[in-house]
């Protein structure tokens, strides 16, 4: 994934983690992500196939927050991938 910076932090689905773990830090996404966006700088989310311990449910909410956030910026989504870039330090996320 040429569009995530080999240096930022990220959050991503478990079937998208093997993917990009040549990134600085890579966590998995589970139903704390939300208060951990502040510590990654892209989120990378797998909607039909979000992987344990997240469900559709969780990825699909995580993913409309994220857009309504003026603190990221939605970079790609195609089919049922959704790759987000903090744009401004912080988040106004909340659990």
């Amino acid at each position: 994934m040429r569009l995530v910076d080999p240096q930022a932090s990220l959050l991503a689905s478990n079937a998208l983690a093997a993917q990009l773990a040549d990134r600085r830090r890579v966590e998995i996404t589970q139903p704390t992500s939300l208060e951990r966006l502040d510590q990654v700088d892209v989120v990378s989310l797998d909607r039909r196939h979000p992987g344990f311990p997240a469900t559709p449910e969780l990825v699909g909410r995580l993913s409309q927050q994220l857009r309504r956030d003026a603190a990221w910026q939605q970079i790609f989504a195609d089919q049922n991938i959704d790759l987000f870039r903090r744009t401004k330090p912080g988040s106004a996320l909340r659990p």
